[in-house]
């Protein structure tokens, strides 16, 4: 079991780590921060039950394959879009 001492050293390590990094990769902290904090507080909705289901069954892998052929030919015919973090945290186009 972790103790209070553990996780106050785990929080020095991250505020040590942010405190030598670029403002873009606090965002970037943060806003993985964020996604774990949600990760550990949401109940699998039935969407999500549905992509797990999509996943879990034999024709995933085939599924998946097309899915990243289809993306990596929108992203060389340029019809992709750059993204960025901004000072909220929040993707956005760049």
């Amino acid at each position: 079991m972790k103790t209070q001492t553990d996780r106050t050293l785990y929080e020095q390590t991250v505020i040590s780590i942010m405190s030598r990094l670029p403002e873009a990769g606090i965002l970037q902290i943060v806003d993985f921060a964020k996604f774990i904090e949600n990760q550990s507080s949401v109940h699998k909705s039935d969407e999500e039950e549905k992509w797990n289901s999509l996943l879990a069954g034999p024709e995933s892998k085939k599924t998946m394959r097309e899915m990243a052929k289809e993306a990596l030919e929108d992203y060389h015919s340029g019809k992709t879009t750059e993204i960025t973090i901004n000072k909220n945290g929040k993707l956005e186009p760049a």
